[in-house]
């Protein structure tokens, strides 16, 4: 994704998580500059596009969007792994192994069995 892509696909993701929040639409301020905390955060190989991996893997270390998730009971606890990080939010600080912890290759290696 460019950034224009991924400042039309923020303001969307951004409005439902408002939404969730029962909060007003973000204003185009907040929303560039989600993007770009996205850019700087996400883009792993700095060729300042996001591609579906880059975004997920992001995505699922974003500390405001997990709280907003998980304070609309979209998402639970159990389902983010154990390690919380250190802060005091109800969801993880930045957690290098969330995703292994989600998805942990012996589950993986079960489903090839």
């Amino acid at each position: 994704m460019t950034r224009d892509e991924i400042v039309i696909m923020m303001t969307n993701v951004l409005t439902a998580l408002q939404s969730m929040k029962k909060l007003p639409a973000p204003n185009i301020k907040e929303v560039e500059a989600k993007t770009d905390e996205l850019i700087s955060k996400a883009d792993q190989d700095s060729d300042k596009k996001i591609t579906l991996k880059e975004f997920k893997d992001y995505i699922t270390k974003d500390k405001q969007i997990l709280e907003i998730l998980l304070s609309a009971d979209v998402a639970k606890k159990e389902d983010l792994g154990t390690d919380f990080g250190t802060g005091t939010g109800a969801a993880p600080d930045l957690d290098p192994d969330l995703e292994n912890e989600c998805n942990p290759k012996s589950i993986e290696k079960s489903r090839l069995k």
